[in-house]
């Protein structure tokens, strides 16, 4: 029996073992995902153009030859820029969030960075996206760009006969594009040895060649508007703020096209 006045000591704590945060999808994984969500994305569009070609409208030689003259005269055309749109982005959409919820113990909004921005910035982003827009815009035009793009003008004459193509392009196309580039393959390569810069830099230029219906000038555009949207991202981290910057520039960027392009032939 031990002495009542012995003090016992207490017995040493256990080792605490480290829980393991939850991270994304690693770097090649990330790019396989992103890569087999845009393929099925071009091939969802592909199939839907076709398909109204056929829809709506089919005149010339029968055979391969009057497809792809189908094809080139209605890849423009409202309707079927109107339900290809629909349709692919919300599928671009389903995969980006498809793939983030099979990575476990992260959930879709902690993978998408879908919190609540400041009061500030919806104020402030909108105001610097049009500036950035028209600057950016002027620049380019004293370097010899071209006053309008080609793609725009045939868009714009679209647009003013089937307005649902604005559904498509100020709406459906910046929320489905930034939950791929800077929400999936954001979070995936911001942990990898790309860091956040470098992950900025490869998002906005893999983002740039993927529209490949604009000239040099046009990709030049865009990619500083990559390098916008990613440090948007990152600096307020939240998904909310590049999506509503893309909304802003792409609303912006019609309204310029349809407003000063009504006397040009397209």
């Amino acid at each position: 029996m031990s002495d009542p006045g012995t003090i016992v000591a207490a017995p040493p704590p256990l080792p605490q073992v480290p829980v393991a945060k939850p991270s994304p999808w690693r770097f090649w994984t990330t790019l396989g995902m992103g890569v087999a969500i845009a393929m099925v994305f071009t091939t969802i569009q592909s199939f839907v153009a076709i398909g109204l070609v056929f829809f709506f409208h089919w005149e010339g030689p029968e055979g391969m030859a009057g497809l792809l003259e189908n094809v080139e005269t209605l890849i423009h055309d409202g309707r079927v820029l109107s339900v290809s749109m629909l349709i692919s982005f919300p599928v671009m959409l389903a995969g980006c969030l498809f793939f983030a919820h099979l990575r476990r113990g992260m959930s879709c909004r902690d993978y998408f960075s879908l919190k609540p921005m400041r009061k500030v910035w919806w104020l402030l982003l909108p105001l610097f996206t049009v500036g950035f827009s028209l600057a950016l815009g002027c620049l380019l035009q004293c370097a010899g760009a071209p006053e309008s793009n080609e793609w725009m003008l045939q868009i714009a004459a679209s647009a003013r006969e089937h307005p649902s193509v604005l559904i498509g392009l100020v709406l459906f196309a910046p929320i489905a594009e930034e939950f791929l580039f800077r929400g999936f393959l954001f979070r995936g390569w911001e942990e990898s040895r790309l860091g956040v810069v470098g992950t900025i830099l490869f998002t906005s230029v893999t983002w740039a060649l993927i529209h490949g219906q604009y000239d040099v000038y046009g990709l030049i555009f865009i990619f500083a508007l990559g390098v916008v949207l990613g440090v948007a991202r990152w600096k307020t981290g939240s998904i909310y703020a590049p999506i509503l910057i893309h909304l802003v520039n792409n609303a912006f960027a019609m309204f310029m096209v349809m407003r000063f392009s009504e006397s040009v032939p397209v």
